[in-house]
């Protein structure tokens, strides 16, 4: 993701208002509890979406520090996060993503999440 957003970078920056984002940085992450996959259903799975800077601050916090000194990330200690529903909304009407002026690449990661 970061190889990804320094090309991103190097785009010249929107000047119009359809291109305004509230964050530079298209990259979020959706955190979901287990459950049972079901294929055959058409519902998101319950989750919660994280903008990638804000994972970052949470990754070293102490809140997510669990009682054997691993990291955990709960409803709870994330604080705030966006739900399917303002995730949907933010990007159908154009307020997180990158804009029409990116332009495509590829970026390779051996990194496992």
């Amino acid at each position: 993701m970061d190889s990804a957003l320094n090309l991103l970078g190097e785009v010249a920056r929107n000047a119009e208002p359809n291109g305004f984002r509230l964050n530079e940085n298209p990259f979020f992450l959706k955190f979901c509890p287990r459950v049972v996959f079901e294929p055959d259903k058409p519902e998101l799975i319950r989750g919660m979406y994280l903008p990638i800077d804000y994972w970052r601050i949470l990754e070293q916090h102490p809140t997510t520090l669990g009682p054997r000194q691993g990291r955990q990330l709960t409803f709870d200690n994330a604080g705030r996060h966006l739900d399917n529903t303002g995730f949907i909304y933010l990007v159908s009407k154009g307020w997180i993503g990158s804009t029409r002026r990116s332009r495509p690449f590829s970026v390779t990661s051996s990194t496992r999440f």
